[in-house]
């Protein structure tokens, strides 16, 4: 329900809400093309790609709790991601030490090491062919920059 009134300040910042708009319709055609590389090739879907891709980047296992904070998705979100891959086999768990045993450790299996880098390897051609075509690699680095300043406190 609306009451008629202005919104202060709507109107004084166009540019971020257009800047929004652009970012959110590239985000979702960028998804779309994933989901469904990823699925076809793999069976393997993006959420899974992500986790896989959050835990093979790092030298040791990681609490599940700092891998919910790294992708910006719920705990009970992630436990719920984190069981189906340990289904596959691509994850293990343990509980954390004796003194916390709320802390769940996550490490990615071989399996999943070897299926995260053929998915890495779609991933590249998938964004190569349907997603940024038509941009220079020296604008990515630009833009790369620029998308860590996006929400940095979120």
């Amino acid at each position: 329900m609306t009451t008629g009134r202005a919104v202060p300040g709507a109107a004084a910042d166009p540019e971020r809400l257009t800047w929004w708009r652009a970012f959110d319709a590239a985000h979702a055609r960028t998804e779309v093309h994933l989901r469904r590389a990823l699925l076809d090739q793999h069976d393997l879907a993006l959420a899974w790609y992500r986790v896989l891709d959050v835990l093979a980047q790092q030298s040791a296992p990681q609490v599940l709790g700092a891998v919910a904070a790294a992708l910006g998705v719920p705990l009970s979100s992630l436990s719920r991601q984190v069981d189906r891959l340990e289904e596959r086999a691509l994850v293990s768990t343990e509980r954390g030490s004796h003194t916390n045993h709320r802390h769940v450790v996550v490490h990615v299996t071989a399996d999943g090491k070897a299926l995260w880098k053929q998915a890495t390897t779609t991933v590249r051609q998938t964004l190569r062919r349907h997603v940024l075509t038509d941009i220079d690699p020296t604008e990515l680095v630009d833009d790369a920059r620029r998308a860590t300043r996006v929400a940095p406190y979120a």
